[in-house]
């Protein structure tokens, strides 16, 4: 059991993966690039295991709205989500890119803000398996970037 401000905190954590997953999943099946599929796949499927991990710590009777910053990403993901299968480009990407920086920033300061230590490890234990995908991303963007032979 932890404090109800962990509590809420993991509410809004949990609010974020939840609405990562959906969106990669729609993501891996709207693109046509087989690289960006699997990726979209993986990072569907680490959000997946995260909210799952992190859903085993709320205590029942602590569901909380999702606060300000979950709120944003939905909004964010629902924009993105409209751009799949228009632009598979450079930009397309770097928006991606640019809000997973948004949510590994968030549960970065997650880790610092909550009371509960074995909760923080069991956190920054998630936010290292969302930065692998986050590199691949990257890596993606970069050769994106890179001129075509």
């Amino acid at each position: 059991m932890f404090a109800t401000p962990d509590a809420r905190l993991v509410q809004d954590l949990l609010s974020l993966c939840r609405d990562g997953r959906l969106f990669y999943q729609e993501a891996a099946r709207a693109v046509d690039d087989s690289e960006l599929q699997s990726l979209f796949r993986e990072m569907a499927a680490v959000r997946a295991q995260v909210a799952k991990a992190l859903s085993l710590k709320v205590v029942a009777g602590t569901q909380a709205p999702p606060g300000n910053q979950a709120a944003r990403m939905q909004a964010l993901y629902l924009r993105l989500a409209s751009h799949l299968g228009q632009d598979r480009d450079f930009r397309y990407v770097a928006q991606l890119e640019e809000a997973e920086d948004s949510v590994l920033a968030r549960l970065r300061d997650g880790v610092q803000a909550l009371h509960s230590k074995p909760l923080a490890q069991d956190l920054a234990d998630c936010l290292a398996d969302i930065q692998l995908t986050h590199d691949r991303m990257k890596a993606i963007k970069d050769g994106l970037l890179a001129p075509k032979h």
